[in-house]
């Protein structure tokens, strides 16, 4: 799907959401569909809601990893991705998506370092 559709898959869950608010498949569904349509601030704020109700399963705290890694916010990025590696059995994605955000965090503070020595 395109962003475009996602955003509008998005938009329709949400409306669901409003007549049925605790419904966890709904969260769980528009959470996915506001990662989707770049809109990660959403996807946490939905995984929140879900959590209020009862613990997220794995999936759903990969989607707060995610929604971390598109905000650039590598450090909590690999804490979500480890603590999920702690839990689960060994999972190549996750393994992946914890190796990027490392990476993703050196290169981050490299490019600090550099800026203040330049």
């Amino acid at each position: 799907m395109t962003q475009t559709a996602e955003a509008a898959r998005y938009e329709r869950l949400q409306g669901y959401l409003a007549s049925d608010p605790a419904n966890l498949q709904l969260l769980a569904d528009a959470a996915d569909a506001a990662l989707q349509a770049g809109r990660a601030a959403d996807t946490v704020a939905l995984v929140d809601r879900y959590a209020a109700i009862t613990p997220p399963p794995p999936s759903l705290i990969n989607l707060l990893g995610l929604s971390a890694l598109v905000d650039r916010r590598y450090e909590d990025a690999a804490r979500i991705f480890e603590a999920l590696l702690r839990e689960a059995p060994p999972d190549p994605g996750l393994r992946f998506n914890l190796a990027w955000a490392k990476r993703s965090e050196e290169r981050r503070v490299g490019k600090e370092c550099r800026s203040r020595w330049a």
